[in-house]
């Protein structure tokens, strides 16, 4: 099973998190919690890629905007910071939907 992070999209202001976005698909790191850190460790030490579940907003519908490595998890100024990379775009329509104040799931890969 892979590992699905669930992100609000850039332009929420309700972004509870600092977010690091390349553009509205492609996400360079994440502020986080330790659980999502620890997920995010074992991915990189598998070698297996993270899926980006972009939450809806206005007229962006909810997608998989991309797929990342995780190429380093550390604590950073009192926060946790997971960041990617080796990102590729997908824009795929999610076939799970997170149910409120989820922010991981675990499905097939894409």
């Amino acid at each position: 099973m892979a590992l699905y992070l669930v992100i609000r999209h850039k332009k929420n202001p309700r972004q509870p998190f600092q977010n690091i976005w390349l553009d509205d698909e492609l996400l360079a790191s994440i502020q986080t919690t330790l659980k999502i850190s620890e997920l995010c460790n074992n991915e990189k030490i598998s070698k297996h890629p993270v899926y980006i579940h972009r939450c809806g907003y206005k007229d962006c519908p909810p997608m998989i905007c991309c797929s990342a490595n995780v190429a380093n998890v550390a604590e950073v100024g009192g926060w946790i910071v997971v960041e990617f990379s080796d990102q590729i775009r997908l824009e795929i329509v999610p076939t799970e939907q997170p149910i409120q104040h989820q922010n991981y799931y675990l499905a097939p890969s894409p």
